[in-house]
């Protein structure tokens, strides 16, 4: 919503000193189970996303309805960040991976450390693993289905 528009590459840059990174066959990045959508809006700061920083937001009279809420990766599980963040209204959820928290904050950076590269992406889920946990695809299973199992026919295009 300014003079730059930005759109996130969603890509990684090969590590200098690691030749596996320069694949092009490597896991893409993703945020399985999310929502898909192109939208625009405010941005609001929500620390981690988790209750208690609503409630901040709350007693500063800040409402996040029909906003998109950025939020920092880790203080709770990646998958209450967009939950809560639809609950209380809002039209999206960023989740970011805080440098000082995953990065060269701790310490040394891939492949030097065990730390995120600046420009390395998360992989993960926001399943609301408290109602659907397991593979979706198999309701009321705790495992992956097997060849003689119930498997669901609803399957989601990605």
């Amino acid at each position: 919503m300014g003079p730059t528009n930005f759109v996130a590459s969603l890509k990684e840059p090969p590590v200098a000193g690691d030749e596996s990174s320069a694949r092009t066959d490597a896991m893409p990045a993703y945020n399985i189970y999310g929502g898909d959508g192109d939208v625009t809006g405010d941005l609001v700061y929500l620390n981690y996303g988790m209750p208690d920083d609503y409630k901040d937001l709350a007693r500063r009279g800040i409402d996040v309805k029909g906003k998109i809420v950025i939020t920092r990766y880790g203080g709770g599980w990646r998958g209450l960040k967009p939950k809560l963040a639809q609950e209380h209204g809002a039209l999206g959820c960023i989740i970011y991976s805080d440098p000082q928290n995953d990065g060269y904050g701790p310490g040394d950076v891939y492949p030097k450390g065990g730390f995120r590269p600046t420009e390395g992406l998360q992989r993960g889920s926001v399943q609301d693993m408290t109602l659907y946990s397991g593979d979706p695809l198999t309701p009321g299973w705790a495992r992956p289905r097997t060849p003689s199992g119930y498997r669901s026919t609803r399957r989601k295009r990605f």
